[in-house]
């Protein structure tokens, strides 16, 4: 059991917070502008030469809350991150193996032999997929966090 707080123990500090705010011609983007950018949906990797300026956390409803804001050939869009990348994947191992365990209850060696090679690539993409989702969360935890007007 930890003691009491005494109030002689305590003290009251000012601490100085910087936040970045995204500007257009000098004024707070708000939401509205944001929703415009266009959005990549090439999620394997961003576009060869692309500049991530940093994370947006916003909820825009029926697409999601976090947001990548980045730059290609002098334009700015904006992308979800692929913290989801395995969902596939892990669901297609699920299938494989169900489909798997029926064919060796009823038997069939052959298809049997054929699921085992395709149980191992749907592994294989798997693993794939959890390293993508891996190096996404730790590249957006890294960004710095960007303020939009609502």
């Amino acid at each position: 059991m930890s003691a009491p707080i005494e109030a002689r123990e305590v003290s009251l500090q000012t601490a100085t917070v910087s936040i970045q705010t995204l500007n257009v011609n000098g004024k707070q983007m708000t939401l509205a502008v944001f929703r415009q950018l266009p959005i990549i949906t090439d999620h394997e990797d961003d576009p060869e030469g692309a500049n991530l300026w940093g994370k947006v956390l916003y909820e825009i409803k029926d697409q999601g809350k976090e947001w990548i804001l980045l730059e290609h050939s002098g334009r700015l869009y904006r992308r979800r991150p692929r913290f989801h990348a395995d969902f596939e994947a892990r669901r297609w191992v699920q299938e494989v193996s169900h489909e798997l365990k029926y064919l060796q209850h009823a038997g069939m060696e052959i298809k049997r032999a054929e699921k085992e090679q395709e149980l191992l690539q749907a592994r294989e993409a798997l693993s794939e997929a959890i390293a993508i989702v891996a190096r996404t969360r730790q590249v957006f935890h890294s960004l710095p966090q960007l303020f939009i007007a609502v």
